[in-house]
């Protein structure tokens, strides 16, 4: 028998991503059905559907707190949970962190409500989000798109003049594959479409600052509207990102992918257990 016959071949990653969500599904659709709930609106269409489950605290605020460090921000998951409960700690209501803790908190839910509809994030969206997110911080008011290179440039990485990003930001969205090559692009799998469009963003840097955060968020918001669990971004991740950036488009990442099998995996040994 042949090493690569059906067989015989190891599923990918990807593939035990997609078998843990379908597993997933059907673990509701049993529960429903011991409830008597066949008739219920609430029973899946489709994968993204049925698999897409609200992030638990702890998630949205490491995810918070890995927003602000791929900024070089130093905040902890626990300090951003105090800001939004209003505890004291060291970062008080006038400092860029807690603004921007609050901005970040804001735009998850946005996310969140966006993608519970299906919807994909495009270019304007993202605008909207980040006007949101950092209207409370003095140096973002009335300085959206940026006028000049991001202050949050990667070495090696060249940007659009600010005169193109107007344009850029309109055909960033899914009916022009977010500017990316239509074959590759629909060729991908639902993940590695997100990662290149993270890639893809980050490249643009649309905004003065805090293009990898929002490149990121960019990331987030396609793979909860495909129903794929958040990527939450460890505090220290910024150079690894850079890295991806830097590099030709990729077709894969593999650290990426096995993340998400491991939140999704992890989720449901938590509910076993």
């Amino acid at each position: 028998m042949s090493e690569d016959s059906p067989e015989t071949r190891q599923p990918t990653v990807l593939e035990r991503l997609d078998l843990a969500l379908a597993g997933q599904v059907a673990d509701r659709l049993v529960g429903d059905d011991t409830r008597g709930n066949d008739a219920s609106p609430s029973r899946p269409e489709s994968l993204a559907q049925g698999s897409r489950s609200t992030p638990s605290a702890d998630d949205r605020h490491s995810w918070i707190a890995g927003m602000l460090g791929l900024r070089g921000l130093r905040v902890t998951r626990d300090e951003v949970a105090a800001m939004l409960r209003g505890d004291p700690c060291r970062f008080r209501a006038e400092h860029q962190e807690h603004k921007l803790v609050v901005g970040f908190a804001r735009a998850l839910a946005e996310l969140e409500t966006r993608s519970a509809r299906g919807a994909s994030p495009d270019g304007w969206w993202l605008v909207e989000q980040f006007r949101r997110t950092t209207e409370q911080v003095g140096r973002f008011r009335n300085n959206v798109l940026r006028r000049d290179e991001p202050w949050d440039s990667i070495p090696g990485v060249q940007y659009p003049h600010p005169d193109e990003l107007s344009a850029l930001v309109d055909a960033f969205h899914h009916g022009q594959q977010f500017g990316d090559k239509p074959a590759v692009f629909e060729s991908l799998h639902p993940v590695r479409q997100g990662v290149r469009i993270l890639w893809r963003f980050a490249r643009m840097a649309p905004f003065p600052d805090l293009n990898l955060s929002f490149a990121v968020l960019a990331f987030g918001a396609w793979l909860r509207a495909h129903g794929y669990p958040l990527f939450v971004p460890k505090p220290d991740e910024r150079s690894s990102i850079e890295r991806i950036v830097r590099a030709p488009a990729p077709l894969r990442v593999v650290p990426i992918e096995l993340r998400l099998l491991a939140a999704v995996t992890q989720a449901q040994d938590a509910r076993q257990s």
